[in-house]
């Protein structure tokens, strides 16, 4: 047959890469995240029963998406290579992917609501935060329920049918976002003020940093998904961001709770081959979670205060293996 009477091959640029690019940016997101979690559960095992369920079901969430993701990966470019069909749908189980990306969003705003209440033991702004969160939620949920229901309209027709549901998911998600990041820095700037300690006021600097970083991370996120959406309604090159959503939210949520501590490897501190984690409980941002006792003396007075405590791991080449916990004196409590 000869080859020139085959009918040309449609440009899939708009499709496939993103696809492809999505793909790669979504695993490699969720690596760090289990690195993440490998290093909060092993740190942090004093951590409230509560708040280390909300971790892991938040973990558990974005397996899911990952597993579900990864049969989409398979079942359009893989299974599905060179069909056109695969290539301009999707399989049924990825309806869930907004319903999914919609709730780890809600568990990450409850978790900073949470933190805001815990500081300035005020309700307005975490109240605002939570109707905020619960209208994305409720966006996520409809866009699931309509592409459940309407499985023999084309996918890309569907989408763009409940595409003012979700403008207003990721509004309202961004908007929320950077009203925690305001409120955040808030908090953090007046506990700075109330420190006359340089090496306190340095620490809580950081946290100022930090807390503004990770609101502009997933603010960014959720705004160039709704941008990279609106622009180029022909292609799905907004699938290059919104794969990893979710798990930038999660992202934020544990490099938060694992900000409690910085790596050391420095031999004039450690013996051996030893690599310790050490970790600082800074009051301006967890005093509401305990405080670290010495000779009897609980060191918790209500002020910002630096205290540190050292999780240190051995090599395997030494004979005692395994991991010890240690208890610092406290640094500049004030």
């Amino acid at each position: 047959m000869d080859p020139s009477a085959c009918p040309p091959m449609p440009d899939l640029t708009a499709v496939a890469g993103p696809y492809v690019v999505g793909h790669m940016l979504s695993f490699g997101v969720f690596g760090v995240l289990c690195v993440q979690m490998y290093i909060y559960h092993i740190a942090f095992k004093t951590d409230p029963s509560w708040l280390k369920g909300t971790v892991w079901l938040l973990f558990a969430i974005e397996v899911t998406f990952q597993a579900i993701q990864f049969h989409m990966a398979w079942w359009s470019l893989g299974e599905g290579w060179g069909k056109l069909d695969r290539i301009m749908s999707f399989p049924t189980p990825t309806i869930a992917f907004t319903t999914l990306t919609g709730l780890a969003t809600a568990i990450v705003h409850a978790f900073y609501s949470w933190r805001i209440i815990a500081l300035s033991k005020r309700y307005i702004v975490p109240v605002i935060i939570g109707l905020l969160s619960a209208t994305q939620l409720v966006m996520t949920i409809y866009v699931s329920v309509y592409l459940a229901t309407h499985l023999d309209v084309p996918a890309m027709v569907a989408l763009q049918s409940v595409s003012k549901f979700i403008t207003v998911w990721f509004i309202f998600a961004a908007v929320a976002d950077v009203v925690i990041t305001v409120a955040m820095t808030t908090l953090l700037v007046i506990a700075r003020r109330g420190s006359s300690y340089q090496q306190t006021n340095s620490r809580v600097e950081n946290l100022i940093k930090y807390t503004v970083e990770t609101g502009l991370v997933t603010s960014c996120g959720a705004i160039i998904v709704l941008i990279l959406f609106q622009v180029y309604k022909d292609g799905v090159y907004y699938y290059i961001i919104y794969y990893s959503l979710g798990k930038i939210y999660a992202n934020t949520l544990l490099a938060t709770l694992n900000s409690r501590m910085t790596f050391i490897t420095s031999s004039s501190q450690l013996s051996n081959s030893e690599t310790a984690l050490r970790l600082f409980s800074r009051g301006a941002l967890w005093k509401d979670m305990g405080s670290v006792s010495t000779a009897g003396q609980s060191i918790d007075n209500g002020r910002v205060h630096v205290k540190t405590a050292t999780v240190v791991f051995k090599d395997d080449s030494m004979s005692d293996r395994g991991m010890k916990h240690r208890v610092d004196t406290p640094a500049n409590a004030v």
